[in-house]
């Protein structure tokens, strides 16, 4: 993604330059006699140019971010390189979390008292005040978001040292239905899909007013 992402960059530098110079073409065309009004039309025609360029790789560049996407979910690296990689930025955002303590991938973790149960957790991310938990598929049947909703609280039983955080359970895939997502804001679980060229928290504000009815 981010060889993507100079590519975009470079196409927006070299699409400044030539609106730079073709500026100065203009300026001194008018200089040199060239009426005001032919001017305008001319920089109008040359503006929208760039904008139906810039849209192009804006598009090109969401199109590039979710073959990313479908290439990582093949591989199964899905939690690895497009998930993860967005924890970060949905904490800043909407939790205004800054710094992790603990930031764990794929986090096997053996149960403090019955040594014979181990879980393994796809992301789990420690804050302050937060404990964030991700789970990841790449397919969200419906038996995976009841029993994430049936058994998210129990990280605890894990991790023990973490019971004065706020559980943020995290139910992510790359795209999630109008239901899926309902049923993840019902049981108080933020769903996070694909919103244009990255991952976004789909259902903020339904999980945080069901969760200040309780």
């Amino acid at each position: 993604m981010a060889v993507t992402e100079e590519r975009v960059s470079d196409l927006e530098a070299t699409m400044q330059k030539l609106a730079y110079e073709h500026m100065n073409t203009e300026i001194q065309m008018l200089n040199s006699g060239r009426r005001h009004e032919e001017f305008k039309a001319s920089m109008e025609e040359f503006k929208e140019f760039i904008r139906q360029d810039i849209a192009e790789m804006q598009a090109q560049k969401t199109e590039m971010n979710r073959k990313w996407g479908e290439l990582a979910n093949k591989m199964g690296t899905i939690v690895e390189d497009i998930v993860a990689p967005n924890i970060p930025t949905i904490a800043k955002q909407y939790f205004g979390v800054e710094v992790f303590q603990d930031f764990s991938l794929n986090r096997k973790k053996q149960h403090p008292k019955k040594t014979n149960l181990i879980r393994e957790f796809d992301v789990i991310a420690v804050s302050g005040k937060h404990l964030f938990l991700n789970e990841t598929k790449s397919t969200p049947r419906q038996e995976y978001l009841k029993a994430f909703a049936e058994n998210h609280k129990e990280v605890f039983d894990y991790f023990p040292e973490y019971k004065d955080k706020t559980l943020v359970p995290i139910f992510s895939s790359l795209k999630l239905s109008e239901s899926d997502i309902n049923y993840l804001s019902n049981h108080g679980i933020y769903a996070m899909a694909m919103r244009g060229d990255t991952m976004d928290l789909l259902n903020f504000e339904e999980v945080q007013a069901a969760t200040n009815k309780h």
